[in-house]
This record gives structure tokens, C-alpha cells and sequence, in this order.
């Protein structure tokens, strides 16, 4: 069934609800879109896989059917959604596919899951609307990572 067709769930999480498809049994694979995309796009990835993987799609926060929140959308957000989701399905072992965006979502999950503290909703340190995120430890910690991959 191609995923389109598949019903848009949503996931009454607090305050911001997710929207996401869930096709197929087995072990857990999350896909994450890219920058204005939505959980449609992986369309052509999720039907050869639906058969042997649960494929659950998920429209990151701001994008497709999920909330559309006045903030600047940092990628700590989307952390802290995606954990909110996962935790709220009670996904223990699964698998991040990312594109784009939701490849650094998935990366940057990945980092802050590694941490000692997982990432929460809402962040700690959210500033107020309008207002420049003050720089936090896992973000450098993300910054670094990523000068260090380069060599």
C-alpha cells in the first residue's frame, strides 16, 4: 500500500502533537524527512521494506500533518520530539533513517541519546519566542563532532 494511502496517525504528545504513518510488522524503523518535506516522501523506500520492518514515518515538528508552533525551529526541538515520540510508543530498540534535515535530527538524537542525560520536552533552556538560542553543551558537543568527521 503506498504510504500516502496509509491514515496519518497523531501522537497527543504535550504540548505539541505528532503526526506519522506506522505501516507494516516487525522491527522498528523511524524515518525522519528533510527541510519541508513530510512523511509521504519516503514512499518509495517504505513499500519494499513495510514487509519485514514496522515503518513509521513521522512528520517532524513544523512539517506535514504535525503541529506548526511560532518558534524558531532549532534542531534541539526536533531531539526533543522525536524522543517524545519514541518514548510515547514505548520504542525501546529501532533503527533512525534520516534525509537532509532529518539525517541531522537523527545524528544529533544519536549524540544527545549517547549523553547522560537524554534530551526532554520541552528543553530546559528553551528561550522565549523571537530570541536567540543561548549555546548549550550538547550543541557544542554536536559542533565538534562534526569538525572532528571532517579529518
Amino acid at each position: 500500500m503506498p504510504l500516502e494511502t496509509v491514515p496519518l496517525k497523531t501522537l497527543p504528545l504535550d504540548p505539541y502533537p505528532a503526526a506519522y504513518r506506522d505501516q507494516g510488522q516487525g522491527p522498528p524503523l523511524i524515518f525522519l524527512h528533510g527541510f519541508l518535506g513530510s512523511s509521504t516522501n519516503w514512499n518509495p523506500i517504505v513499500q519494499p521494506l513495510c514487509s519485514h520492518y514496522r515503518c513509521l514515518a513521522v512528520d517532524l515538528l513544523g512539517f506535514g500533518g504535525s503541529a506548526k508552533p511560532a518558534l524558531k525551529y532549532t534542531i534541539w526541538h526536533q531531539i526533543a520530539f522525536l524522543q517524545q515520540f519514541i518514548t510515547a510508543l514505548d520504542l525501546k530498540d529501532f533503527h533512525l533513517v534520516g534525509h537532509s534535515y532529518g539525517g541531522w535530527t537523527a545524528a544529533a538524537y544519536a549524540i544527545a541519546a549517547a549523553a547522560p542525560a537524554a534530551p526532554t520536552w520541552p528543553p530546559a533552556a528553551l528561550p522565549p519566542l523571537g530570541a536567540a538560542s543561548p549555546a548549550s553543551p550538547r550543541c557544542l558537543t554536536l559542533t565538534c563532532s562534526r569538525r572532528h568527521s571532517r579529518r
